[in-house]
């Protein structure tokens, strides 16, 4: 898509710019060559038909810029930014040739391809100087004709000589850069198709007229029956038949293995994804989740998750995104609440270490206050003084709120109201921690595994 775009933009600037200077400096090399002589004006006229036949051939034949061409070049710079930024994983797995072998399996095809299209382009652009010396010999041949018979001066001569001839140069070395035309076309579809697909879920507040109110949300979540598979991955069930309630106010955790299905549950929950209709439904106060108005609902959610954002912007705007209408005194107080406020001392942008992105994706929840609190792993990627301030930074923030925690260390969610247990995208089992460990069942092996730790 980058690619597209970047090609897209830069073909449509040159091929627009070389048009325009095309159409004009016809335009102009006619009207002062008929200034002087507008008899050799006109009969340039027609070596133009001969440029635009060789600029079609051109288009017609060069297959470089062809959709498998393209594709064989986008595969490579996916296969060279891998290489680039997996350089050391390369090199300490002895994987240098198999890399490079990769690569140039990828373009495999553009080599071939570039072979031919370098003679095609090669007997074009021969064709298009030999056009150029034709013109010459004609406008000489004229010259001399007219200044023999005295309809024609050696000075008008050398200057209608200079204007046809360079003009014409300039007009063939504009028509080269046409048949890229064929590159934007294939940019364009590719991007057009993206653009064009449309979203099954739409977040703007203008798609959402007519949908139910989410102010009042309280914080019961329900899930029932649900089953679920990634629109990219269909035939891969991550959720099976999966059932629970949360009341308003109650702490939450999802506990087991990687791959199990906790993170889709704060997916589906985000509406990041939908169930699909028929295979189950999710509940917030008794509502479908799809029922509601999606621009209001996501005030209602805050989610903080293991690999926290901070956009480039001073660390107080980072996070106004909590709720844009916020005081400046609003924003630190939200970033005294997690401990940021020597974040905010930084005016300008700046890149954070993970501690201090944490604590400014933290503080915007605190600004935006949600009924519900999504935490997807939040200290999973900090060091241990780090982690110990923002747990106790989302303990005040969890404070009456419904929360759903997929935990990191299993002993931060002992006290929670309940601990459900994922195994293989199903529950194997729920309750809490004193009733699962009575029942020395798998958060029992869990736990007595991460002690052994």
């Amino acid at each position: 898509m980058s690619i597209d775009t970047i090609q897209l933009q830069y073909s449509f600037k040159l091929i627009i710019g070389n048009l325009i200077v095309a159409i004009s400096c016809v335009i102009v090399t006619l009207i002062f060559g008929s200034c002087f002589e507008y008899r050799i004006a006109l009969t340039t006229i027609v070596f133009l038909p001969l440029l635009i036949i060789i600029t079609i051939i051109r288009r017609f034949t060069v297959q470089v810029d062809s959709p498998k061409s393209l594709a064989a070049a986008s595969d490579g710079g996916r296969i060279l930014s891998e290489c680039t930024t997996g350089s050391k994983t390369i090199f300490s797995y002895n994987f240098t040739q198999e890399a490079l072998r990769l690569y140039l399996e990828a373009i495999d095809y553009i080599t071939q391809r570039k072979e031919r299209d370098n003679i095609i382009n090669a007997v074009c652009l021969s064709l298009t100087i030999f056009c150029n010396y034709i013109l010459n010999v004609v406008i000489f041949a004229l010259s001399k004709k007219y200044i023999l018979n005295g309809t024609l001066t050696s000075d008008d001569m050398t200057i209608i000589q200079t204007i046809m001839s360079d003009g014409f140069s300039t007009i063939s070395g504009l028509m080269q850069s046409i048949w890229r035309i064929r590159k934007s076309l294939a940019s364009l579809r590719s991007v057009y198709s993206i653009l064009d697909t449309d979203s099954l879920i739409a977040p703007f507040q203008k798609d959402n007229i007519g949908k139910v109110s989410a102010n009042n949300i309280k914080g019961k979540i329900e899930f029932r029956n649900v089953y679920f598979a990634y629109p990219f991955q269909p035939e891969h069930v991550i959720l099976k038949n999966i059932s629970f309630t949360i009341l308003p106010g109650q702490k939450i955790a999802l506990v087991g293995n990687s791959g199990c299905g906790k993170s889709s549950i704060i997916q589906l929950i985000n509406r990041f994804y939908d169930v699909e209709d028929g295979k189950g439904e999710i509940l917030i106060d008794d509502v479908n989740i799809k029922d509601y108005n999606l621009y209001e609902l996501k005030k209602k959610i805050g989610f903080v998750q293991k690999e926290p954002s901070a956009f480039k912007r001073s660390a107080i705007e980072n996070i106004r995104y909590g709720n844009l209408e916020a005081t400046d005194d609003e924003c630190y107080k939200a970033a005294k609440e997690v401990n940021a406020l020597s974040v905010l001392e930084n005016k300008k942008e700046a890149k954070l270490p993970g501690g201090d992105k944490q604590k400014l994706a933290i503080a915007r929840i605190f600004l935006k206050n949600p009924p519900i609190l999504l935490l997807d792993e939040p200290t999973s990627s900090l060091d241990k003084e780090s982690e110990m301030e923002i747990e106790k930074s989302l303990e005040i923030l969890s404070q009456n709120k419904t929360t759903i925690t997929i935990a990191h260390r299993l002993n931060t969610i002992e006290k929670y109201d309940k601990i459900i247990v994922f195994d293989n995208g199903r529950i194997k089992e729920q309750g809490t921690h004193d009733e699962l460990m009575k029942l020395k069942k798998r958060y029992y092996t869990l736990q007595k595994f991460e002690n052994l730790g």
